[in-house]
């Protein structure tokens, strides 16, 4: 407990009882809701007087947020390219391993330049989401890109996930912008590249872009985290231009992989980069 004198009166504070919700964690998974009962005492310096009724404290332990960003959906105009209105529906999952997650609400910002308006439209709401279970938000969010934002070019959104209004967990997710098609056609590339492939996350596939200023011969591989070759594509005098590879998950024989990280990298003549993906089962 403590004390402290206030107007010639002093209080004193006392924790009556606690409770903990649930009452089974999994560290490194779950979050815990700690609830304190408070008895107050208000008293002059020569006799106690009066005694306040308990309140309740919610206090909140985080030891790994359970609710995480699952996956997006681009509704009607599903490539995103400089100059779009997107519309934008997510999906959460709850990563705790027993108790379910209420009254979901999430609220997205970002401070990337090439987003020139963001809204939500309809409810935000994700209602409740059972341990291991995703749910799905009821309305959606429309954004708009800059006409000036580059083609290859990766937007980052922040994610603010409440329960019962109450702010507890942070997640982000990436959207990858395009360059139309129809003005790749009309140009060559001026220096190689590798976008990041888009969706990501992604599940079941994802599309992997690249662009070749002279013909080569390349190497486009996807590895795991622990540096083992998952599948490969290799061609001979490939012409200059813009190309891309649509990966469903799968090793080289065939076999869906599991959720996590993998790294694709281009090899084409001198130039070598690796970038980071993820699939989210």
């Amino acid at each position: 407990g403590s004390a402290y004198v206030y107007n010639g009166f002093v209080s004193r504070v006392s924790v009556e009882g606690v409770s903990v919700s649930p009452l089974y964690a999994v560290p490194g998974r779950d979050s815990v809701v700690v609830t304190i009962a408070m008895l107050t005492f208000w008293s002059p310096s020569w006799i106690q007087i009066r005694s306040a009724l308990s309140s309740m404290t919610l206090v909140y332990l985080q030891l790994s947020a359970p609710m995480v960003f699952d996956s997006y959906e681009l509704l009607v105009d599903t490539i995103p390219n400089p100059g779009d209105d997107l519309f934008l529906r997510l999906t959460l999952r709850n990563n705790g391993s027993t108790a379910s997650a209420t009254a979901i609400t999430a609220d997205i910002s970002t401070s990337d330049t090439c987003v020139t308006d963001l809204e939500l439209l309809s409810q935000n709401t994700f209602g409740d989401i059972a341990a291991g279970e995703t749910g799905t938000i009821s309305g959606a969010h429309r954004f708009t890109l800059s006409e000036n934002c580059p083609g290859g070019s990766e937007i980052a959104l922040d994610l603010s996930i409440a329960s019962d209004g109450f702010f507890f967990w942070q997640a982000s997710f990436t959207i990858g912008v395009l360059t139309g098609l129809a003005d790749e056609a009309t140009t060559l590339p001026e220096s190689y590249s590798l976008s990041q492939n888009y969706p990501n996350p992604f599940n079941p596939e994802t599309v992997l872009r690249y662009a070749l200023p002279n013909s080569s011969n390349l190497s486009l591989v996807i590895y795991n985290l622990m540096g083992q070759e998952v599948i490969r594509w290799d061609e001979q005098n490939v012409q200059p231009g813009y190309y891309e590879k649509t990966w469903n998950g799968t090793n080289k024989f065939g076999v869906p992989v599991g959720s996590g990280v993998y790294l694709y990298r281009l090899v084409a003549g001198d130039f070598i980069e690796t970038r980071k993906m993820i699939l989210l089962k």
